[in-house]
């Protein structure tokens, strides 16, 4: 099975990001600090956009290591 994740935008400005999130403007500059969003900047100075695809890429190499929760092959053999 695969799943197909599309954005709609490869950047969003902080303001549009926190909105969709539901998050502070001031949360998600901490995060790009903390190194937990990751932005563009052209200059230093300039404005930061996040940028969506290196979001992507970080949830999804993050998705491949994380382990099952719920035993789904045992899942599995129940309803069959």
């Amino acid at each position: 099975m695969s799943i197909a994740i599309l954005i709609d935008a490869p950047f969003l400005s902080i303001s549009e990001y926190a909105r969709r999130t539901g998050q502070s403007a001031r949360t998600i500059r901490n995060d790009m600090e903390a190194g937990l969003v990751p932005f563009y900047q052209r200059h230093r100075g300039s404005k930061r956009l996040v940028n969506m695809v290196q979001l992507l890429q970080m949830a999804n190499v993050g998705a491949s290591e994380l382990e099952p929760w719920n035993n789904p092959e045992e899942v599995l053999r129940l309803n069959s």
